[in-house]
């Protein structure tokens, strides 16, 4: 006998792809999720304001290559400038389109359908995040494990494909069968 918990296999794992604020949790422990939801908010104040100085930033140099292009036509001058102009809008779009997949990168989608494992969703709000920081998984109901962990002085010799049989606290009657795929005998902190 050994105490044990149902855990997601193969979860998918929803971190964030920049450093920032967590704004809001938009799913619950155990929502059903489908490819394509919206599952976080990230605060977008500092990658709107980047991205919207960088609009107007941009404007400038387009407005004077209009004007340089217009005037090449008699100032050969003006002509020469062109191409200045050109990498200058080039440089500013480049940077202006790097802001406007951060700004989107504040929405985070699910890559797949599942449930939303998590804690408690409230903890979360305003909280920093770190680039890659896990912020929930979304588990395939259709695909979970068994895990157990004994204490050392507990252990009990298993080895591949032996037969478990898991009685849930909410479901004795109905017991669930599985069959080990791995067990380490490497004693971890928990």
């Amino acid at each position: 006998l050994a105490p044990a918990e149902i855990i997601a296999k193969e979860p998918l794992l929803i971190t964030s792809a920049i450093a920032g604020a967590v704004s809001e949790v938009l799913v619950k422990p155990g929502d059903s999720i489908r490819q394509g939801q919206p599952v976080v908010m990230l605060d977008k104040t500092e990658f709107k304001g980047h991205y919207d100085v960088a609009q107007r930033e941009l404007e400038r140099p387009q407005a004077e290559l209009r004007t340089a292009e217009q005037a090449g036509y008699v100032d050969s001058r003006k002509k020469s400038e062109l191409a200045a102009l050109e990498s200058q809008v080039e440089l500013k779009t480049i940077e202006r389109n790097y802001l406007q997949t951060k700004l989107a990168q504040t929405e985070i989608i699910a890559k797949k359908a599942g449930v939303a494992v998590l804690d408690d969703p409230e903890k979360w709000k305003g909280r920093p995040v770190v680039i890659g920081e896990r912020i929930l998984s979304i588990a395939d109901p259709s695909k979970i494990q068994l895990e157990v962990r004994l204490p050392v002085k507990d252990a009990i010799s298993l080895s591949r494909g032996n037969q478990v049989t898991f009685y849930l606290d909410t479901d004795p009657l109905a017991p669930l069968a599985f069959v080990v795929d791995y067990s380490s005998f490497e004693p971890s902190l928990t």
